[in-house]
C-alpha cells in the first residue's frame, strides 16, 4: 500500500508562515485537516497528487458522517481546496480529469436558519374556535387561519380559490401555484368544520350580489386580496395576544415544521407546499398526496394533542 509522506502538507505550510505570514493557530489547523485527508488517501491507497473531487467529497461525507459540525466541514474544505490550488500553481501534476478535478471542489452550504413557526397552542389561540357568538366577518377569518395552516398553501394560492376548487367530500382542493402549475391540497377535519361553517353562515352575508366564485370574500362581496389577508393576521395575532408577528408565510412554516416534527414523509411535505425548485422538482414530481391523507391529518391531529397535553 501506498503512503503518502508530509512533505508536500509541510512544504505548504512553511509557505503560510513565511510568505503569507498566517498565524500559529491557523497554520496548526490547515496542518491538521490536510492530515485529516492525507490519512484517508493512504487508507484508500490513492497518491496525493492523485486524488480527485469525488475522493475529497467522499472524505468529507465520511467526516459528516462521524458528525462533524457543518462550520468544520466547511474550513476542511477549504483547507484541502487550497493546498491543491497552491500545488497546481507550483506546477505540480495533479490528476485533472474534466469534471472531477479537486480544484473544482466546491463548498459545503451551511444550513439556513430554520424558520419561525407557531405552536399549535399559539394557532388554537389565534383561531379562537371556542367562540360560538361570532361575526360573519370573524368566522371568515377563523376560516382563513385554518385553511392556511391545514394545507401549508401560499397567501397568493388562498385568494385564488373559487368555490368549484374545493372537494369537501375528499376534502382536498386545487391550487395554482407558482408558474401557473396546478396541485392538489388536502386538509382535515377542523378545517373542513371550519370551511363549511363559512360557506354556510358567513359568506351568503358577504356576497351581497351573489355574482362572485371566490372562496373568500370581502365586505364589498369582492374577492379577498393578499394584503387583505396579510392584515387579517396581523390583527388577529394581536387580539390574541400572540407575542410573534403574525403573517401568512408563518403558518405555511408551521404546517411544514408540525409535519417534519412528527415524522412525516419529507418528499410528501415539499410536494404539498409546491416548492417547484431546479433541486427538488424531478425528486417530488408524480407522488400522489392524496395516498398520504391519513399520514399528514394524523401528524397535525398529534402535534395539537401534545401541545394540549402539556397544559
Amino acid at each position: 500500500m501506498h503512503k503518502n509522506k508530509p512533505i508536500l502538507i509541510n512544504e505548504y505550510t512553511d509557505y503560510l508562515s513565511e510568505i503569507k505570514k498566517r498565524s500559529e493557530f491557523t497554520i496548526r489547523n490547515y496542518k491538521g485537516d490536510l492530515t485529516k485527508f492525507q490519512n484517508y488517501l493512504n487508507e484508500n491507497n490513492i497518491e496525493i497528487l492523485m486524488a480527485s473531487r469525488s475522493i475529497a467529497r467522499a472524505f468529507l461525507d465520511e467526516l459528516s458522517r462521524k458528525n462533524y459540525s457543518e462550520k468544520s466541514l466547511r474550513r476542511i474544505t477549504a483547507s484541502i481546496k487550497t493546498f491543491y490550488t497552491w500545488l497546481y500553481k507550483n506546477n505540480y501534476q495533479l490528476k485533472n480529469k474534466a469534471g472531477d478535478s479537486i480544484l473544482n471542489l466546491k463548498y459545503r452550504k451551511l444550513p439556513k436558519n430554520m424558520p419561525k413557526y407557531l405552536t399549535t397552542n399559539e394557532i388554537d389561540e389565534l383561531i379562537n374556535s371556542e367562540e360560538n357568538n361570532l361575526k360573519p366577518i370573524e368566522i371568515r377569518n377563523q376560516c382563513i387561519i385554518e385553511l392556511l395552516y391545514a394545507t401549508g398553501i401560499r397567501v397568493s394560492e388562498l385568494v385564488t380559490i373559487d368555490l368549484e376548487d374545493i372537494d369537501m367530500i375528499n376534502m382536498q382542493l386545487r391550487v395554482m401555484g407558482k408558474g401557473m402549475k396546478e396541485r392538489i391540497c388536502i386538509f382535515g377535519e377542523e378545517a373542513a368544520i371550519s370551511m363549511k361553517r363559512y360557506i354556510k353562515e358567513s359568506r351568503p352575508h358577504l356576497n351581497k350580489s351573489n355574482s362572485s366564485d371566490a372562496l373568500l370574500l370581502n365586505n364589498a362581496g369582492n374577492r379577498l386580496s393578499t394584503r387583505a389577508i396579510q392584515r387579517i393576521t396581523s390583527q388577529m395575532g394581536k387580539q390574541a395576544g400572540i407575542l410573534k408577528k403574525i403573517h401568512p408565510h408563518l403558518l405555511r412554516h408551521s404546517f411544514a415544521t408540525h409535519l417534519v416534527q412528527n415524522n412525516a414523509d419529507l418528499r410528501v411535505v415539499q410536494q404539498l407546499l409546491g416548492h417547484s425548485s431546479a433541486n427538488t422538482t424531478q425528486i417530488y414530481t408524480g407522488i400522489n398526496t392524496v395516498a398520504y391523507r391519513s399520514t399528514i391529518t394524523k401528524a397535525l391531529e398529534n402535534t395539537r394533542k401534545i401541545e394540549k397535553s402539556r397544559e
